[in-house]
């Protein structure tokens, strides 16, 4: 895939710049055709497709996919499978994008450790590739909000919204294991992506906002990169976090 788009560079790199190139599920030369399925849904006349864009610090988004009818005609599209041959999978970079009340707050990149299941799951639930994607679910609380220590955002139930949902999207993990099992040599601090333990609701992750203490970061499974100031941010204006949603999401390529 790499040498596809060496080959291709400028004429590709032109029409990503452009907004005018999507990955799809299918096999772009079936794109037209009148079905298309995603997890165990079939929808007529629905094709689910992934924008491809360049962010303003000059990296290649992969974006979740959504529901798109008909396909944009004059566009050009990728097989999604072959665009995920561009994951560092040894070290992924997702994206979650915040907004609330019509605007949009911002971006926050997020690292993922090396070798974790809730970090694989994470990528998926930000591309959408499995059926649940996090585009769209709200934030649904700030826990210990204010205290010097301790406080965290809580994010991913794409089933309620609530906090009560938001089961795996892979199957026979041992979830609370996977949680003992990501210690990793770092403390809570500032930025710390972690996992929910019970299985109803392992896609549930919360983002720690302040430097907590000086003991192992049990259940982590990223680190914000950078963006931690929109979720501060947020956290400062709405006196209702429930007001924020992830509006967009997805994951860097070639990086």
């Amino acid at each position: 895939m790499a040498e596809y788009f060496q080959k291709l560079r400028q004429p590709l790199l032109q029409e990503i710049r452009k907004g005018r190139v999507f990955a799809t599920l299918e096999e772009p030369e079936r794109l037209v055709s009148s079905k298309q399925t995603l997890g165990n849904s079939t929808s007529e006349n629905v094709q689910f497709l992934a924008k491809l864009k360049f962010d303003e610090c000059g990296r290649l988004c992969l974006h979740h996919l959504a529901e798109t009818r008909p396909p944009p005609p004059h566009h050009h599209f990728i097989q999604f499978s072959e665009l995920m041959q561009l994951v560092n999978t040894s070290s992924r970079l997702a994206f979650i994008e915040l907004g609330a009340r019509g605007r949009t707050l911002g971006r926050l990149w997020i690292r993922l450790f090396p070798n974790t299941i809730k970090g694989q799951q994470f990528a998926l639930l930000c591309t959408g590739e499995r059926g649940p994607c996090y585009a769209g679910t709200k934030v649904f609380a700030v826990a210990n909000k204010g205290h010097n220590m301790e406080e965290s955002v809580c994010f991913g139930d794409y089933e309620w919204n609530s906090g009560s949902g938001g089961k795996a999207v892979l199957d026979d993990i041992d979830w609370e294991q996977e949680v003992v099992k990501a210690i990793y040599d770092r403390t809570w601090e500032a930025g710390i992506v972690s996992c929910s333990e019970p299985e109803h609701r392992a896609a549930q992750f919360a983002i720690t906002t302040r430097d907590w203490c000086e003991t192992e970061c049990i259940g982590g499974f990223g680190k914000v990169e950078s963006g931690l100031s929109v979720l501060t941010d947020a956290i400062a204006e709405f006196a209702d976090i429930r007001e924020c949603f992830i509006q967009d999401c997805g994951i860097a390529l070639l990086t």
